[in-house]
């Protein structure tokens, strides 16, 4: 087969464009040729610590958790006066519009699991606490930083628990990696002026202590530059009836959860399974390499009819 001058050059820039692509986070890239434009669904199995309150009267309320009357204990392993932390890691991507079919998963080269992301949450502060039920309780809290990490896939390891917390925002099997990512709570997606924790709530959870079991949501704002794939998520495309209401701006991140008692290894309170909700875009410079591509195409063309 004889190649024009144009398919040459094109191929050219191809690969300029694929050596650009591979010197990024691998899993960032896979992420990006699988969804680009798209909402997606990560699921994350989670392991947490968090502040368990004793039972009062049914209806109580109190806008100060560290004098709750009914006593506290707080998180294993917390730091600070934090009242909550934990790790994850992501076991499948999908799209949204096909969440049977993930195009990602942990441990399957197949579908881009030889690498795995990780990560840790810490940092939260409870700021209202209400007595929904004999043994369960409403917790309204701010201040929670999510930090994901890309690392080979077999790394992420709970079993050691709080023993393996190196500090606020580290954890041995989990931030040994490359982070491609860094996300804080947002506020105003919950909840109103005076229903609950009000529009300060950033995070907020069901918990029955009982038997370790609950559920709630977050929302959360990528920082910007903080890494590969807050590069590709940082798209601004979820909002709630709340924030609405409260006149916020789009957050990120979604993140639902229901929570279970930890059964394992470990000192870990509850577990998890959760869906986490974003969207994907192209990673910037993307768009522009690709118009090059086409120039450089046009060039050539050119050239070869002159």
């Amino acid at each position: 087969m004889k190649f024009t001058k144009y398919a040459i050059v094109a191929l050219t820039a191809f690969a300029v464009i694929s050596t650009a692509s591979a010197s990024a986070s691998t899993l960032s890239d896979f992420i990006e040729a699988n969804a680009a434009g798209q909402g997606i669904e990560m699921k994350i199995v989670n392991f947490d610590m968090g502040t368990v309150y004793g039972n009062d009267t049914v209806g109580t309320t109190s806008n100060t958790p560290d004098t709750w009357a009914a006593g506290q204990a707080g998180p294993t392993g917390g730091v600070g006066a934090e009242d909550g932390w934990g790790i994850f890691v992501v076991s499948e991507i999908a799209l949204s519009t096909n969440t049977a079919n993930p195009f990602y998963q942990r441990g399957n080269a197949a579908k881009g699991g030889n690498t795995e992301l990780v990560g840790i949450f810490y940092g939260l502060q409870d700021t209202y606490v209400e007595q929904s039920g004999a043994t369960s309780h409403i917790i309204a809290s701010v201040n929670v930083t999510f930090d994901i990490y890309e690392q080979a896939t077999g790394a992420f390891d709970e079993t050691a628990g709080s023993a393996a917390r190196g500090g606020a925002s580290v954890y041995t099997t989990v931030t040994g990696g490359t982070k491609v990512l860094t996300a804080m709570s947002a506020a105003g997606f919950l909840r109103i002026a005076g229903d609950k924790g009000g529009v300060a709530t950033e995070f907020e959870s069901e918990f029955n202590n009982a038997g370790n079991s609950g559920s709630g949501d977050t929302y959360l704002n990528i920082v910007a530059g903080s890494g590969d794939l807050a590069d590709i998520l940082n798209t601004n495309q979820q909002s709630t009836a709340a924030s609405a209401i409260n006149g916020v701006a789009n957050s990120d991140i979604k993140i639902d959860f229901t929570t279970k008692q930890y059964v394992g290894q470990g000192d870990w309170l509850v577990q998890s399974n959760d869906p986490v909700s974003a969207h994907v875009v192209p990673l910037p410079g993307a768009a522009s390499m690709g118009f090059g591509l086409m120039g450089l195409v046009g060039l050539a063309r050119k050239r070869r009819s002159a």
